[in-house]
């Protein structure tokens, strides 16, 4: 009976050299600890900015353009009027505005020539305008699409990488967990092996030379090399755990029951989104491409300039304007302009009227056409990828949902059984009070009952695992 007392004695003494019941921080604190501490996450939310910052980038709305230009300025001494001349090619300045013609207005003094005493003087000053007008198809969502696929894209990286870098954290623990209830188990099994060898050499059933006691001691042999390797990869695991954390392993964290709630879209999830928007960058692609070839261009431009010149007392002033416009199209283009000159001393008007035109026999439209079949290829690929994405998010959703039910009735029975063992641990306690059961039978009801600690740990890390996978497929419809 002493035997039996010591055996389940050391038994306890396991249990109070790996106490189950001595918890650590939440499982969210670890995690936050080691969100601070890891440069993996670091990098993460280094991308995530840039993602962010290159979609910003991309919807910047464009602004009025200028660009000014001072001119050159240089100062010649001429003998002939005993006095420096000044000289300038001219400051100018262009404004652009953010239309979708790019009307773009261009004014300069024109070159300037200048002496302090008034003999030589000149003065240019000029303006003019363009404006360009789309015949046909003008509609450009490309840039928009691109955005927002950039923007999804992102979101989706950064949320993918934090669902992988917790599941790494609750696969490291669901390790550490699963190692210490081998070791508890093959610790008591090593006590009750000894056990039973030291009863049947007391009961003289074997001899410690017959080939059953042999077996015995084959199988504790076992058992104790079971028991450093599990002992050596627990220290491994601890290490591996530290570096992922920054925290030291003390035990089960707190764990709270996950949340299961799911119900599948019928237009998919983030990764689909991404599929039918690179299904509408190619429907877009193929759409421009068409529109280069029937689209027509309308330019108008026009101008003013003011020309004073003054050498030595004898001044000259003229006015110069121009109008004209192109009309532009995939193989030919033609245009006009109007000019004229009007000099205010003789009142003389010099009109001029200039027509250009050209055509070619549009040698690129073999290869423009075979570069929209390509278009058209690729836009029946994505069609293609976008459904095949569809079907295989509607597939793992449903597979998903299998999961879920799989594990609700695994964690309902493990509760169940994890009760019943509680309520054997009252009785035997109770019946041991009264002198009605051995110290033994309580410590494997004990033990039995710490042991579904780790069960009940270990089920409710799976179904975070499956929280996560929850969480991947979120909602994201086109």
């Amino acid at each position: 009976m002493r035997n039996t007392h010591m055996a389940f004695l050391a038994i306890l003494l396991v249990l109070v050299l790996y106490p189950l019941s001595l918890f650590s921080a939440s499982l969210d604190e670890i995690i936050q600890s080691a969100y601070a501490s890891s440069d993996e996450m670091k990098r993460y939310e280094l991308d995530k900015r840039n993602a962010e910052l290159a979609v910003s980038i991309g919807e910047a709305k464009d602004e009025l353009g200028i660009e000014v230009s001072s001119g050159n300025v240089t100062a010649e001494y001429q003998p002939d009027y005993n006095a420096y001349v000044f000289n300038t090619s001219g400051p100018e300045a262009t404004f652009t505005l953010p239309n979708d013609g790019k009307t773009a207005i261009k004014v300069g003094t024109g070159s300037i020539a200048y002496s302090p005493d008034g003999n030589v003087f000149s003065l240019k000053p000029s303006a003019s305008v363009s404006h360009s007008i789309l015949l046909g198809d003008s509609s450009d969502n490309r840039s928009s699409l691109l955005n927002k696929q950039n923007k999804l894209l992102g979101t989706y990286s950064y949320q993918s990488n934090l669902i992988q870098f917790e599941n790494s954290i609750i696969n490291q623990i669901s390790s550490l967990l699963t190692n210490q209830k081998s070791i508890n188990e093959t610790m008591k099994n090593i006590v009750i092996q000894q056990k039973a060898m030291s009863d049947a050499l007391a009961l003289k059933t074997v001899g410690k030379d017959s080939v059953a006691y042999q077996e015995q001691v084959h199988t504790l042999a076992n058992l104790e090399s079971t028991l450093a390797s599990l002992q050596g990869n627990k220290a491994l695991l601890e290490s591996q755990y530290t570096q992922l954390t920054s925290l030291s392993w003390d035990g089960i964290p707190v764990l709270r029951e996950p949340k299961l709630d799911f119900e599948k879209n019928p237009n998919g999830n983030t990764s689909v989104a991404l599929k039918a928007l690179a299904l509408d960058i190619a429907n877009e692609d193929l759409k421009l491409a068409k529109a280069e070839l029937t689209n027509k261009k309308l330019q108008v431009m026009g101008g003013a300039s003011v020309s004073a010149v003054n050498p030595v007392g004898a001044q000259v002033n003229s006015i110069k304007a121009n109008v004209g416009t192109t009309y532009s199209a995939n193989n030919y283009s033609f245009g006009g302009s109007v000019s004229g000159s009007y000099n205010v001393d003789t009142r003389d008007f010099s009109p001029k009227l200039t027509v250009s035109g050209s055509w070619n026999n549009n040698a690129t439209q073999l290869t423009e056409t075979l570069n929209i079949q390509k278009l058209e290829n690729n836009a029946m690929l994505a069609s293609i990828t976008y459904n095949d994405a569809l079907q295989e998010y509607l597939y793992t959703a449903s597979s998903l949902q299998s999961q879920i039910a799989a594990w609700k009735l695994e964690y309902s029975l493990l509760e169940s059984s994890a009760s019943y063992h509680v309520q054997a641990l009252e009785q035997q306690q109770a019946l041991f009070a009264k002198g009605l059961t051995t110290k033994s039978n309580v410590d494997i009801a004990r033990f039995t009952v710490e042991q579904d600690s780790y069960d009940r740990a270990l089920t409710l890390l799976k179904g975070l695992v499956i929280e996560n996978s929850i969480r991947s497929l979120q909602i994201q419809g086109r």
